[in-house]
């Protein structure tokens, strides 16, 4: 197990650390972008003694950098309420920027690269529409075969930039594109979506928040996402399971009821087996049940810990494990044939770039 994953499961185990422990610690921590949230974990005043000095100036840097990101991330997040306040429709945030609007334990040390929402496809030309007229744009360099994925086979709209604005912003209308194995009804989860105190933008109840960052991290990219998504929806569920004992089998429930039973089964499993989540045994019975076939098990289990394991840990098989995760996300996108053309389109646009 790796040092990080060890400090995430009992951060009690810092005080067992000699120099060259806390140097590979912070090396793993930066790899996996998580030097921010580390410092939230490691120095409170409760832990400080246990944390060598120079370990804590190196933590306190990356947090004054995620600090800022925030502080800029909430003054974006404000221009785009000022376009929701005037939508007659749900605009909710998602991931990050939800974290944030929240306030919940997900956004300690948090670090942000864009910022993404979600409406519904019936009003997502208005949406736009409404963005453009704020100064938000596309990229000129976007191909036409670009515009046409992401208009009639993607879940978002193409990412938009604001000449005044430091993120990228992604307007999405689904949680997953509706060419997926595992497409769903985004409906649902946009009915359950919250208010948020002093803001016009919603965000997705808890149990959604959770079930999108898993279905986004297992089963839309090769978990690009990383380490840092797993511990934050470890952090949700621990925060909800303090206001309501029984939050686990509701998010089960709630995986059921929207088919993404997989996706959770997988970020509750690794969180499990690396992290020191404790699932109750009445929902931990209903999640074995979302597990997919033994040999499946075992070579997801595998290609989970080598890609969400710090560089340096188990990363024998690194290479291996990149390609079956980018076969497997690219065979779950989209049918055979569609995909086979898909990739050929691709390949000749970075033929005809290089």
């Amino acid at each position: 197990m790796s040092l990080l994953h060890a400090i995430l499961a009992d951060k009690a185990q810092c005080s067992d650390l000699g120099p060259q422990d806390w140097n590979a610690l912070l090396a793993e921590a930066r790899q996996a972008n998580m030097m921010a949230r580390l410092a939230t974990i490691l120095c409170k005043e409760s832990n400080r003694n246990a944390v060598p000095q120079v370990a804590q100036e190196v933590m306190r840097g990356s947090s004054t950098y995620v600090d800022y990101l925030q502080v800029r991330a909430r003054f974006e997040l404000s221009r785009i309420a000022r376009i929701a306040e005037d939508c007659t429709y749900p605009v909710i945030a998602l991931k990050g920027a939800a974290y944030l609007l929240c306030d919940n334990a997900a956004a300690a040390g948090r670090s942000l690269s864009d910022l993404d929402v979600l409406v519904s496809q019936s009003n997502l030309e208005d949406f736009e529409n409404r963005l453009r007229n704020a100064g938000w744009e596309f990229s000129e360099a976007i191909s036409d075969y670009d515009e046409y994925y992401y208009r009639e086979l993607s879940h978002e709209l193409p990412p938009m930039r604001h000449p005044k604005c430091q993120f990228e912003l992604d307007v999405h209308h689904n949680i997953l594109q509706p060419t997926h194995r595992f497409a769903i009804d985004a409906d649902p989860i946009i009915e359950q979506a919250q208010a948020v105190e002093g803001s016009p933008l919603r965000t997705l109840s808890p149990a959604d928040q959770i079930l999108h960052s898993a279905t986004h991290l297992t089963m839309s990219d090769e978990l690009r996402g990383g380490l840092r998504d797993v511990h934050d929806l470890v952090l949700i569920y621990r925060q909800e399971l303090t206001k309501d004992s029984l939050f686990p089998e509701q998010l089960i429930d709630r995986a059921i009821q929207l088919n993404l039973g997989r996706p959770l089964f997988y970020v509750l499993d690794f969180a499990g087996r690396k992290l020191g989540l404790s699932v109750p045994a009445i929902a931990a019975e209903k999640l074995v049940e979302m597990a997919p076939p033994k040999p499946a098990l075992s070579l997801m289990r595998y290609l989970f810990d080598q890609r969400l394991s710090p560089r340096g840990h188990n990363t024998g098989g690194a290479p291996i494990t990149e390609f079956l995760l980018y076969v497997r996300s690219h065979w779950i996108r989209m049918p055979p044939a569609l995909l086979a053309q898909h990739l050929l389109r691709k390949a000749h646009q970075r033929k005809q770039s290089a």
